[in-house]
């Protein structure tokens, strides 16, 4: 029988009733439908919270009646979904919900759980990219959240005791991160396409990096944090050849988004 981790339990039997207070709409994501039930339970009996639920096995007809209640101002704040929902189907969002909601909520846990997670950053496809701290003989993760399916793909970082903290896209897609960890703190590269990893050990090997900017040249621009041995900003140059300025000139303008922003939108007055 598939059972809930009681602290996660405990926290959101706790938060649910402050998010009801507060006209808030919450998404909570679970893997299977017995979990489905017992969490509904749970928040019934302890939290005195109505929740909607979404799953494989209702009807669509059903599923529309659920995802109606839950958007109406006067229905659920809280619905339950098995991992099956994360489709088309069941699209509430901070856009698409009323304006008397604050923002809709969803609660996603990496299959490496628990873990260290320090700075998160979004790709040009809209995934949000992470790194889990190792632990003991646990190794290193590198996190690719899909924000379209909600589906959390990870990687293995090849480093022991590595610490990532700073991630960020280049141009050509690569992830850059600066790591604190291993046994000198160092900038490593993964590349999507293949699933490699390619390493760069800093200077600075006692001085870890807590912020990394990529230009749009390819240059990495790193801060050593308490270095004794060379307390200055960094600069990695994977490829020279594709470097036409010495400069910090980023993608689309500061600070660096991977991405053009949109141009932005008139808000309605009424």
């Amino acid at each position: 029988m598939t059972t809930i981790h009681l602290p996660r339990l405990a926290w959101l039997v706790t938060q649910a009733g402050r998010w009801r207070q507060a006209h808030e709409k919450t998404l909570v994501f679970v893997a299977h439908r017995e979990t489905l039930e017992m969490l509904r339970d749970a928040l019934s009996a302890r939290a005195q919270v109505a929740t909607g639920v979404f799953h494989e096995d209702l009807s669509a007809a059903r599923r529309d009646i659920e995802v109606a209640r839950f958007r109406a101002a006067d229905g659920p704040s809280l619905m339950i979904s098995t991992e099956s929902g994360r489709g088309r189907r069941l699209s509430v969002s901070a856009r698409s919900a009323p304006n008397r909601f604050a923002y809709a909520r969803a609660i996603f846990t990496p299959p490496t759980y628990p873990g260290h997670v320090r700075r998160l950053n979004v790709d040009a496809q809209n995934n949000i990219w992470f790194g889990i701290w190792s632990a003991g003989n646990r190794p290193a993760k590198l996190d690719k959240l899909d924000q379209t399916t909600g589906r959390i793909t990870e990687y293995t970082i090849p480093r022991r005791n590595s610490n990532p903290y700073d991630v960020m896209q280049d141009a050509e897609g690569n992830i850059w991160c600066a790591d604190v960890g291993g046994t000198a703190a160092s900038i490593w590269k993964f590349n999507p396409r293949d699933q490699t990893f390619t390493m760069y050990p800093k200077p600075q090997k006692t001085a870890d990096t807590p912020k990394i900017q990529v230009t749009k040249d390819g240059a990495v621009w790193y801060s050593p944090r308490g270095s004794l041995d060379a307390p200055a900003f960094g600069v990695l140059y994977p490829d020279m050849d594709k470097i036409t300025t010495l400069g910090a000139y980023y993608l689309n303008g500061p600070p660096g988004y991977p991405f053009k922003p949109a141009a932005p939108q008139p808000r309605s007055t009424q």
